[in-house]
């Protein structure tokens, strides 16, 4: 069965940019003169449908990763206690200067080692890579810009994405960081995100696949006050980008890393 990121009631996935719509500007809106009482009002749509269309619209070409990650958080699978109704918004989240990570409070051995790795591969995607037998990959999620697979798993709250733009999509960026950037903004501005700042790492040019990648970590506070870890590692090879981005509760990060997100990066492999 294939498994689609769009809830209930979602227009279908689009294949090409609105001329209308561009990242970082709201959809322009022309005013009607036509007051008249004949005509029927259209059903209202929920808040969060809307949302989530307006997340289409808005975010195109950088859907594949910042969607996913989103949907997970809306749909209340990786924070259990934050507010349904998150107002959407398409301005840039700008993080403050470079900070040393604070140790996390939940560290050390409160999160279950994988006993096994199962492997996804994709041909459009381009990649493969290993995950933890017990977490679900999902159907890559194909349009004319990217081709993205979302993995995690049931129990514990940590979205990982990877996606690769195609195309014309990859001349959106100028670089590696850029695209991270980007990702960055995206994700904050539709969480929400406040008190954001970049985290300071070891290894800020990580190996991954055989390929040198670059990385930008942030830590931010949601609506609910919940302290969330970001990561976007992107690539430009062979003209086309990749990224890798996973979201999770920054007090189980450390572990996390440890445990199922670097063996993940490890098992990376380019197809061709």
């Amino acid at each position: 069965m294939t498994f689609s990121y769009l809830p209930a009631g979602t227009p279908p996935w689009p294949t090409s940019v609105p001329s209308s719509f561009s990242y970082g500007q709201e959809p322009v809106v022309s005013a009607s003169t036509d007051t008249s009482s004949s005509q029927k009002e259209k059903p209202r749509r929920s808040l969060r449908n809307v949302l989530l269309a307006v997340t289409i619209l808005v975010l195109i070409p950088i859907l594949g990763s910042v969607f996913t990650l989103t949907n997970l958080y809306f749909s209340g699978d990786l924070f259990a206690n934050h507010p349904k109704q998150v107002k959407a918004t398409s301005g840039r989240v700008q993080p403050t200067p470079n900070t040393q990570q604070t140790p996390s409070t939940t560290q050390g051995n409160q999160l279950p080692a994988p006993t096994s790795f199962n492997k996804t591969s994709d041909k459009d995607l381009n990649v493969s890579l290993k995950y933890p037998s017990d977490w679900q990959a999902e159907t890559p999620n194909k349009s004319n810009n990217t081709v993205a697979i979302g993995i995690h798993p049931s129990q514990i709250n940590i979205a990982f994405v990877v996606e690769r733009y195609l195309g014309s999509a990859s001349s959106q960026f100028t670089d590696a960081n850029d695209l991270n950037q980007n990702t960055v903004n995206a994700v904050g501005s539709q969480i929400g995100a406040s008190k954001m700042q970049n985290i300071s790492l070891p290894n800020a040019k990580p190996t991954i696949g055989g390929a040198t990648w670059d990385e930008m970590d942030v830590v931010f506070s949601d609506t609910s006050g919940n302290k969330v870890h970001l990561a976007t590692i992107s690539v430009l090879r062979n003209k086309s980008y990749y990224n890798i981005a996973f979201l999770m509760s920054d007090t189980m990060h450390d572990e996390a890393m440890q445990k199922y997100i670097q063996p993940m990066l490890d098992s990376v492999q380019f197809l061709t």
